[in-house]
């Protein structure tokens, strides 16, 4: 009874304090968290709602080595109309113009006359009539290495689409021997738009039916119009090595230019993830 009382423990966090000359870390409280928790919530939204991006593609020498095709029907279609045969570098140096178009150049026609119209679309029908006939994997297979890419965007669920110069009927016909016609939300040609390359019309349309704003689509051709009409559209645009036309003639109309499916496959998994071709 005559002891004094003991005196109270120091915590162990106090004595740990002590010892160390240090103060206890204070426990975050919901002030100190929320500002963490805002900015997280925020990252994770901007993440998931970034807009989907599509990749459009011009057919005849992007997608399908279909020059033997395309050169063969034209010298036929020519020859039975009483026409002089034209010869490689003609077919591909008018490659760029519609097919009634180029057959009426073929033909020696003028443009702006009567005749070229009536007679480049009298010709023009004759030529589709043989050429999607004669569409198969021998005549128009895909280049080695892009079918591998196309398939791997179908499968990622990528929006594809197509626009040809050529008739709607023959990129139908080639996407579908090909085994990925699918794959497209959007296929068109120079008969079923209201303009052809280089106007933008075609891509405005594959625009809307592939749900994306311009800046979103990335136009994958080999021919001066393809870069035209897709940066008329406000799309991005790589042009390909392998068709018709020199690197010299495609470099000032597309964004990028490659030589290989390789550096195809580069250029639009840069797009894809970054909005940029690269």
């Amino acid at each position: 009874a005559g002891h004094p009382a003991p005196a109270p423990k120091e915590s162990t966090s106090g004595l740990f304090a002590a010892r160390h000359r240090l103060t206890p870390p204070a426990t975050p409280t919901l002030s100190t968290r929320r500002p963490i928790r805002r900015r997280l919530v925020f990252r994770m939204a901007a993440a998931t709602s970034a807009a989907p991006r599509g990749v459009c593609w011009d057919v005849d020498g992007t997608l399908a080595d279909s020059f033997l095709l395309g050169y063969s029907a034209t010298k036929d279609v020519l020859h039975q109309a009483g026409y002089a045969e034209p010869s490689g570098d003609e077919y591909h140096a008018y490659c760029i113009y519609t097919t009634p178009v180029r057959l009426a150049r073929h033909a020696g026609l003028e443009p702006g006359t009567d005749d070229f119209e009536r007679i480049g679309a009298d010709l023009g029908r004759k030529f589709d009539d043989m050429y999607i006939d004669l569409v198969s994997t021998d005549t128009a297979a895909f280049f080695p290495g892009v079918l591998e890419i196309v398939e791997g965007l179908g499968s990622r669920k990528v929006p594809l689409g197509a626009l040809t110069n050529a008739a709607v009927g023959y990129a139908e016909a080639v996407l579908t021997v090909n085994g990925v016609r699918m794959m497209f939300s959007s296929v068109h040609g120079a008969d079923d738009v209201p303009a052809p390359k280089p106007n933008p019309d075609g891509m405005v349309v594959c625009l809307s039916e592939m749900g994306l704003e311009a800046q979103d689509l990335v136009y994958v051709g080999d021919s001066p119009s393809d870069g035209k009409a897709a940066r008329a559209a406000g799309c991005k645009s790589v042009g390909v090595a392998w068709g018709s036309h020199p690197v010299e003639n495609l470099a000032p109309q597309f964004d990028i230019i490659v030589r290989t499916p390789a550096e195809l496959d580069a250029a639009l998994r840069c797009f894809l993830t970054t909005g940029l071709v690269c």
